[in-house]
Formats: C-alpha cells, sequence, structure tokens
C-alpha cells in the first residue's frame, strides 16, 4: 500500500496522478516560472 504526501497533508493517489501530470506540463514549458509551480509529493510504501 502507497500512501502519498505533499508537505506533510496525506493526499490520494488520484490527487498525486494528477498533481503529476500538471508537474510534467509545468517541466516541459520552457517558461521558468512554471517550474516554481511544481510540488514534490512524497510516497511511502507499506
Amino acid at each position: 500500500m502507497k500512501r502519498y504526501f505533499i508537505n506533510g497533508k496525506e493526499i490520494s493517489e488520484q490527487e498525486a496522478k494528477a498533481i503529476e501530470a500538471r508537474n510534467k506540463e509545468y517541466i516541459n514549458s520552457n517558461d521558468i516560472s512554471l517550474w516554481a509551480k511544481c510540488k514534490f509529493i512524497t510516497v511511502i510504501n507499506k
């Protein structure tokens, strides 16, 4: 079972996947200001 966290707050797997997709769009853009919007997800396997 995996648990997902952002800034110490647990989120669902669906939220994590949506955030990962948004992060991918931000990283693929040429706008550095979008890179700063990336959120880091901590995944804990249990």
